[in-house]
């Protein structure tokens, strides 16, 4: 929930392990994937289908380098779209992730 990195499942249980040495990766990615579908942190899926993790909820667009992978968070989308229809269908929930290469990557500065 500290971090705006939006780690993997994976990325999560190397951190955990380290403070919990007993913890299963099974339990981290359940407990991960739990949490996504309750609505408390957002799964965001990559042109890779990679699943990354993120604690903001509020609706809001990702742009996700295509050089060193890091994925930022950009911009605020309209919350009221969240309340129309189109063409009949609900609308719950707006996914647009951008791609490209990011700025510490077009300066050579890795740390971002």
């Amino acid at each position: 929930m500290n971090t705006s990195s939006h780690p993997t499942a994976d990325i999560i249980y190397k951190e955990i392990v380290k403070e919990i040495p007993t913890v299963s990766r099974t339990t981290v990615y359940n407990t991960v994937n739990k949490l996504a579908e309750e609505g408390v942190i957002k799964c965001i899926k990559t042109k890779d289908s990679e699943k990354h993790f993120d604690a903001r909820t509020e609706p809001h667009y990702h742009f996700v380098c295509t050089k060193c992978g890091r994925i930022y968070d950009v911009g605020i989308c309209c919350k009221n779209a969240l309340r129309y229809d189109i063409d009949g269908h609900n609308v719950e929930d707006i996914f647009i992730c951008y791609s490209g290469v990011c700025k510490a990557c077009k300066s050579g500065n890795k740390k971002g």
